[in-house]
């Protein structure tokens, strides 16, 4: 008499690595990497939190892997968005906390796990494979980290004064249209980049989309 199988036995477990960028080849490289790994890997390309809510639940562990390039400001600029409007849906419970590894920045907070830029590609896969086998330990860190973070949601001003300077609009311009003072608008730029996480006002500007 053979042994009945369970869903999952009958079910082959995929893990999946959602890498957050918008370079085709960088997703090829890494789907190339993973095929090499000693689980079954589905490297997914996403560009914001909500295409992992949009993503069917594989039978198996889940990661978010994003490269935070030192010499590309526009790519880390972007990172850093991703990160933080990462963190206000899973505070907010629309996304689960999801085991998160930072490529590039060794930030070694915020309950991320880092790797420097450099690290070999062999270790790389490696330490993937290894988070993706074992989430609950970065999982529990992240759920901490979220737990003692400050509210990062921008005001209503500070989205304003976003949108405007990713618009080009000057200081002096944005000042009449929000009636403030200039001193005002820089006062909430610095508040909403430090939101963000970004480091000056060349990362926020990074920010703005290229004109093709």
């Amino acid at each position: 008499m053979t042994r009945r199988k369970s869903i999952t036995e009958s079910k082959q477990l995929v893990h999946q690595i959602f890498l957050v960028t918008q370079c085709r080849y960088q997703h090829a490289g890494m789907t190339l990497l993973m095929a090499t790994a000693r689980e079954k890997v589905d490297v997914k390309r996403i560009t914001c939190p909500e295409d992992i809510q949009a993503t069917p639940v594989s039978y198996g562990n889940r990661l978010v892997v994003v490269p935070v390039p030192r010499n590309e400001p526009r790519v880390a600029a972007r990172a850093e968005m991703y990160l933080w409007r990462q963190e206000l849906l899973q505070l907010s419970g629309d996304i689960p906390i999801l085991p998160c590894v930072i490529l590039g920045d060794p930030r070694g907070k915020g309950g991320y796990r880092s790797l420097p830029e450099q690290t070999p590609v062999e270790v790389l896969r490696d330490v993937l494979t290894e988070v993706l086998l074992h989430p609950d330990k970065s999982v529990k860190l992240r759920r901490i980290a979220l737990q003692s973070r400050v509210c990062r949601v921008l005001s209503p001003l500070q989205e304003e004064i976003l949108a405007g300077t990713l618009a080009g609009e000057t200081v002096v311009d944005m000042a009449k249209r929000l009636n403030i003072t200039p001193r005002g608008v820089f006062s909430g730029r610095t508040a909403l980049m430090n939101k963000l996480g970004l480091k000056n006002r060349l990362s926020l500007m990074a920010l703005k989309p290229e004109i093709t």
